[in-house]
């Protein structure tokens, strides 16, 4: 039997439902955000760095970011932000799937939802950050197209850098080569793909740069 905090792993990443953040969920996303790092050994401790998650309505959704989690089950075990970084630039941050449910497309879902979450803010491009050890995470961004940029160290751990052009609202973004598109997951639902290229209907509006790991 599974452990009683695991949920049950779903058919899809289709059946994980993706909706905005909201103040009831502020608990459930530090423990997903613990346990997800703590998985992968890329937890930095607590510090500075994570005290955006306490204050996600005014850091991410009232100043021009978007803040996601994906519930299945009635539990909340997925979530990804966007956060302002400048007038063309935001970060893609807070990306976390529950352990359980990793290689179901779920980070894909979330990763396409926020750029066009992006593009509707007016952002043309989009950075983020993440450990040296989270190889499947550096694998997603670059067969999304995600560029490497530069290598450093982000809250004590080694770190790699990447950026993402956004086209405008309204086109796709250059899709990545053949040779690095990465294979839909085995058991992919067709209408999570359709809804991936549908732009979100929530309106919103993250505040200054942080680490990401993320």
């Amino acid at each position: 039997m599974p452990p009683a905090t695991a949920p049950p792993a779903p058919p899809s990443a289709g059946s994980v439902a993706l909706r905005r953040y909201r103040p009831s969920d502020r608990a459930a996303v530090r423990r997903l955000h613990d346990l997800a790092l703590n998985s992968v050994g890329a937890h930095g401790g607590s510090g500075t760095w994570d005290e955006d998650l306490d204050r996600i309505p005014e850091v991410y959704l009232e100043d021009r970011g978007e803040f996601l989690v994906g519930t299945f089950g009635g539990r909340l075990v997925a979530m990804g932000a966007i956060r302002r970084g400048d007038r063309d630039t935001a970060r893609l941050t807070r990306m976390r799937v529950h352990p359980d449910l990793w290689r179901l497309g779920i980070g894909r879902r979330l990763v396409r939802r926020l750029e066009a979450r992006a593009r509707r803010l007016g952002y043309s491009r989009l950075v983020l950050d993440t450990a040296e050890r989270q190889t499947a995470a550096i694998a997603l961004y670059r067969a999304e197209g995600y560029v490497e940029t530069g290598r450093g160290e982000v809250a004590g751990l080694a770190a790699v850098f990447f950026e993402k052009r956004l086209a405008p609202a309204g086109l796709r973004n250059l899709a990545p080569s053949p040779r690095s598109a990465s294979p839909r997951a085995p058991n992919a639902d067709p209408r999570a793909a359709a809804e991936d290229r549908a732009e979100p209907s929530a309106s919103a509006e993250g505040g200054p740069q942080s680490p990401a790991r993320r």
